[in-house]
């Protein structure tokens, strides 16, 4: 997995930031289709050296942010699917 890269405090961080941005999304934030959004950007912040938990939440905030956006954008689609990175 892409995650065991990293070590045992920046998966914790990783998985606590996911958390946090996922939480105020509601139901949407449990689908399948936008945690692993939200975790593939999380990851590729950790990959360009964002390791601390603040700045692995504002990631996955700015990546929630975009599921808003898109669904707002899309209304008809009821939210089924994350937009393409």
């Amino acid at each position: 997995m892409i995650i065991d890269k990293f070590d045992e405090l920046i998966r914790a961080n990783v998985d606590v930031a996911l958390e946090r941005a996922c939480k105020p999304l509601g139901q949407d934030g449990t689908t399948h289709a936008y945690r692993p959004f939200v975790a593939i950007h999380i990851i590729s912040a950790a990959r360009n050296g964002a390791t601390t938990l603040s700045e692995l939440t504002e990631a996955a905030r700015a990546a929630t942010r975009k599921l808003r956006a898109q669904k707002r954008r899309r209304p008809d689609a009821g939210g089924a699917t994350a937009p393409p990175i």
